[in-house]
């Protein structure tokens, strides 16, 4: 009886890595221990590894602060900040399923019409 006994293959931890789905190196190693992925032997040389990919999904944005720390403006007019929602799940009795407002820095008035669809906001800016 003959029985051929295939050599595991060294695969390296960045390598590993990219095929399974960027997922934590230290769970890697976990599975590679425990017997989880047979046929592999993994190199590791010890080296830091940065993963572009990881490191762009895992980019961060700025905490939005509980209080504005940034001058409100000193008249009317001068900076207007503006949303827009929708799609509503559900449409009005009119049929809009979509609200834009502006909100004034200055007086905080805010002003909001409903739109039946988003490129009426293109037709409502010029008027």
């Amino acid at each position: 009886m003959y029985v051929a006994a295939a050599q595991d293959e060294q695969v390296d931890l960045v390598t590993l890595h990219k095929c399974l789905a960027h997922i934590a190196l230290e769970a890697i190693q976990c599975m590679v221990k425990k017997g989880s992925i047979k046929g592999i032997t993994l190199v590791n040389d010890g080296s830091t590894i940065i993963c572009e990919a990881c490191e762009q999904a895992k980019a961060t944005c700025k905490d939005i602060q509980k209080e504005c720390k940034a001058p409100l403006t000193d008249s009317l007019g001068v900076e207007v900040h503006t949303d827009l929602w929708g799609p509503s799940p559900m449409p009005s009795l009119g049929g809009r399923r979509y609200y834009l407002t502006f909100t004034n820095d200055y007086s905080h008035f805010i002003w909001l019409t409903v739109l039946c669809m988003k490129d009426e906001t293109v037709t409502l800016q010029q008027v």
